[in-house]
């Protein structure tokens, strides 16, 4: 009887722990675009050349991304320039094809994003 009351916080823990969320951190843009992200669309294209401290993370199970990264104040307007408005007015959206990335610029100095698939 007391393996039931265990079992089923046992196989939650273990179905939590089975995500296959993969987390890379990059210094230059450049040392992103070197690990192919932009072609296996982990980061988009219109991200500038000149972002630094690039972090992402990837859930390989539901192919969904998640990450962080710093501009200098000179490109961050350039930047925002080139995404579109949302309900929310911190947020900015970019959509490619059947994929869109919200970028969260709430924190001054670090931009947060996240890429939903629109299918």
């Amino acid at each position: 009887m007391r393996l039931k009351k265990y079992l089923l916080p046992i196989i939650l823990l273990t179905m939590y722990g089975c995500s296959d969320i993969v987390t890379s951190e990059y210094p230059t843009y450049q040392s992103a675009k070197e690990d192919d992200l932009f072609q296996r669309g982990w980061l988009p294209e219109i991200i500038p050349r000149s972002a630094t401290d690039i972090v992402v993370n990837n859930n390989l199970d539901s192919n969904e991304s998640s990450g962080r990264f710093v501009l200098p104040n000179d490109a961050m307007l350039d930047f925002k320039e080139r995404l579109k408005s949302t309900e929310k007015q911190e947020q900015l959206l970019y959509v490619s094809g059947e994929t869109e990335w919200l970028f969260d610029f709430s924190d001054r100095k670090v931009i947060y994003y996240r890429l939903r698939s629109l299918n």
